[in-house]
């Protein structure tokens, strides 16, 4: 499903920050948020599970 995010409150987006900022949240959650085309592309070589990829316009 494609979404344009046009909120800085946005659910997600929320969601993400606390993602990167908070060690605590990442381990309640069982999650992780990771920055970069690198990154992506190796999780995608891993076959992990992505639950949400976040890019801006012309990326």
């Amino acid at each position: 499903m494609i979404e344009t995010v046009t909120s800085r409150h946005n659910p997600l987006l929320v969601h993400v920050r606390k993602l990167f900022s908070s060690r605590a949240y990442r381990q309640a959650k069982g999650e992780f948020a990771a920055d970069g085309v690198k990154l992506l592309r190796e999780a995608i070589c891993w076959k992990f599970p992505i639950t949400a990829v976040i890019l801006t316009d012309g990326v």
